[in-house]
């Protein structure tokens, strides 16, 4: 009965700004026409990253962006005077279709009280179901999505004259010895850890050939994670197949178990993904591998599934809140010094006991921020000596030093 209320309020307010418009002829109306286009042009900015999310299909991605193109070239066209906003009817016809819209909400209110069924959803939760499943068997294949995305920047720009000479020595080597296993595991390594993820997947594609039943749950995860990155998050139905040939081995493999979640995620079935890493989360450590990840990518499905979720935080070590507080009262050189030090202590307990992915890759970024590059790209080497056998971590490694301005 409250909805009911306010939605014959809500409408009265609405006819009433509808007359009070047309009365005044749009007066204003270029003005408003040109935020309106700034508006539209937003909501274009909005659309794209829903689609890059995987939020909106493809199919209805392109109605909404037509549609908003069309809502941009009238607004452009009234803000610029080319067309007229509207000339206002007579005042009876104003009165006539206000008296109409007045008493059609209380009588649809009335019929619908009725003849409808006010407690059920505005849609069967089947049919949202069935609509995800489609669009999740006809979702862009990993060559059509990066046939469509935009070129990646060339990660070998600046590279080490010597290391280069090497890389392309190797690439040709692998290419001359199709059967040597060995020599495509090394190549795939070094492909991502350039960030040539389509190279690395390529490399893995080929080993997994090789080797046939003898492939294991890493490999095959290996594989979906190149694809994976080499599509900028994206999960492509190849992927999602070398997930599953993981995980018909090892249920437990917590890099494919996130991933199949990132998919159910992107093809419109949150509340899968809300359980795949709501489970993955309760069974990791503190220090898992993917915990920063979710703790970000959780919240946001546990709102879209409709369930109240704050995942719980696991700080990276660092300096405490006391030194924050004690460092902000500190002009800027005593600062400094200070910032210094912590990233100094960092530095020597990694350099001394080692210590997880995100201390590494915390302690490149502190050093690029502070301008020690020297130091920065000694701390990416031994990082990457630290993680060797670990190409997930050695391609995170390789995107922080990126981002620092380290060169590849």
């Amino acid at each position: 009965m409250i909805f009911w209320l306010l939605a014959i309020c809500l409408s009265a307010a609405s006819v009433a700004a509808i007359a009070y418009f047309l009365l005044t002829g749009g007066r204003g109306s270029f003005k408003s026409a040109e935020l309106d286009v700034a508006v539209y042009k937003q909501q274009l900015k909005e659309l794209d990253r829903e689609i890059r999310r995987g939020i909106v299909s493809p199919g209805e991605a392109e109605a909404s962006r037509l549609e908003i193109s069309r809502r941009i070239l009238h607004a452009d066209k009234v803000a610029r005077g080319e067309m007229p906003p509207g000339k206002a009817p007579a005042a009876a016809s104003i009165a006539c279709l206000a008296a109409v819209f007045a008493l059609l909400v209380p009588g649809s209110a009335l019929l619908y009280g009725l003849l409808g069924s006010p407690g059920l959803p505005d849609l069967p939760q089947a049919k949202r179901i069935e609509d995800a499943e489609n669009y999740r068997l006809n979702r862009p294949s990993q060559t059509r999505f990066l046939e469509n995305s935009a070129p990646r920047r060339n990660s070998e720009a600046g590279l080490d004259p010597e290391y280069a000479e090497l890389l392309e020595r190797l690439r040709n080597t692998v290419a001359s010895r199709p059967g040597d296993v060995q020599g495509h595991r090394l190549l795939a390594r070094h492909e991502s850890t350039l960030g040539n993820f389509s190279a690395a997947a390529a490399a893995m594609e080929r080993i997994i050939a090789l080797i046939g039943e003898l492939a294991d749950c890493d490999e095959y995860v290996d594989l979906a994670e190149y694809m994976i990155l080499a599509a900028d998050g994206y999960v492509s139905p190849e992927a999602e197949a070398a997930l599953e040939d993981c995980l018909s081995t090892d249920s437990s493999n917590s890099r494919a178990r996130y991933f199949m979640g990132l998919m159910r995620a992107q093809t419109g079935r949150p509340d899968i993904a809300f359980e795949i890493w709501s489970e993955l989360l309760e069974q990791g450590s503190g220090d898992a591998r993917w915990r920063q990840a979710l703790d970000i990518q959780i919240v946001q499905v546990a709102e879209l599934a409709g369930v109240r979720f704050e995942a719980p935080r696991q700080p990276i070590p660092g300096p405490s809140a006391a030194e924050m507080a004690a460092a902000s009262e500190l002009d800027a050189a005593d600062r400094a010094a200070m910032i210094e030090g912590m990233v100094s202590g960092l530095e020597s307990r990694l350099a001394e006991n080692g210590g997880s992915i995100e201390e590494w890759m915390r302690l490149i970024r502190s050093l690029g921020v502070l301008g020690e590059m020297e130091r920065a790209e000694a701390a990416r080497m031994s990082a990457i000596e630290a993680f060797s056998g670990d190409s997930e971590a050695l391609a995170r490694i390789a995107r922080t030093a990126r981002e620092s301005g380290l060169r590849p």
